[in-house]
């Protein structure tokens, strides 16, 4: 179950692009087992704004859903929060 939850938020953290430095962050569990819980988001770097999206998925679509749930947070305006920490970053 473990190795499960951990490849749905490695596969979250990876495209979203996160990074020690990025404030990018995903928590996964199971519900049963055959089902999961993921939750994923974006944090900008003065905490003022969040965005975040969470999915019951069935398990065997664990990686997958990390990033379909990245995709839909970077949508969501989580990608504009991305390329301004990029620039803040670079500075």
């Amino acid at each position: 179950p473990t190795q499960y939850c951990v490849e749905a938020e490695r596969s979250f953290l990876f495209h979203m692009q996160g990074g020690c430095s990025v404030p990018v962050f995903c928590y996964a569990h199971l519900l049963s087992p055959y089902t999961m819980f993921i939750l994923g988001g974006i944090i900008k770097l003065d905490g003022s704004t969040m965005v975040l999206d969470m999915k019951n998925v069935p398990i065997h679509e664990h990686i997958k859903a990390g990033e379909v749930l990245a995709k839909k947070v970077l949508k969501m305006g989580g990608k504009e929060i991305l390329d301004e920490i990029k620039i803040q970053l670079k500075k």
